[in-house]
């Protein structure tokens, strides 16, 4: 997690500085628009929309892990109260001293 987050903040000041350093009025053309805009405008637009598209689509793994983990985190707490209510039954039965039967011989 730590690779991926340093990893994220140099590709955004790279990004960061290669906009600054471009501040050309560029002309676009997409699906019949055109329009003009600087390209630092352009490509900070362009990667805020790949962080957020990458976002959402990793949003339903995170989640599926985030309900397995709760599950998981509920079973080991039942397995620990299991294993509580066992060592507490092995407890009492080592308590319990089994005397040997009296001697019936006269």
């Amino acid at each position: 997690m730590f690779l991926s987050l340093t990893i994220g903040f140099i590709l955004g000041a790279a990004v960061i500085i290669f906009a600054l350093q471009n501040p050309t009025v560029v002309a676009l053309h997409f699906l019949g628009f055109a329009f003009e805009s600087s390209l630092a405008l352009v490509v900070i637009i362009a990667f805020a929309a790949g962080v957020g598209i990458t976002a959402l689509v990793s949003l339903p793994s995170a989640l599926g892990h985030s309900f397995h983990i709760r599950r998981l985190q509920k079973d080991k707490t039942l397995l620990e109260n299991d294993l509580h209510a066992l060592r507490n039954e092995r407890e009492v039965a080592q308590t319990i001293v089994v005397t040997p039967a009296a001697d019936t011989h006269f």
